[in-house]
């Protein structure tokens, strides 16, 4: 059986610095993923809307704040929380 993955160009060379160096590498790529603008994620449109109106500019921004603090944003719900925790979990 074979799997092939995509990788933009920045996901490729993150991948290749992590089989390099190991599992040390693994929190730098998790930090870059961390950065990511909330309009570059793979996050649902209405998660992203949500976000977006409360004001949270990277994952880091929303990463930081507890379910609770989150469920209070307007619209996003449990199943958009489920998601955001899911694709970013806290590191």
């Amino acid at each position: 059986m074979k799997i092939i993955v995509e990788f933009d160009e920045q996901e490729f060379m993150q991948f290749m610095e992590w089989r390099r160096v190991g599992a040390s590498a693994t929190v730098r790529i998790a930090r870059s993923f961390i950065s990511t603008r909330i309009e570059e994620t793979e996050l649902t449109q209405r998660t992203k809307d949500c976000l977006i109106a409360e004001g949270f500019i990277t994952v880091a921004d929303a990463q930081v704040k507890t379910d609770a603090e989150l469920l209070k944003t307007p619209n996003l719900g449990r199943k958009g929380l489920r998601e955001f925790r899911e694709l970013y979990p806290v590191v």
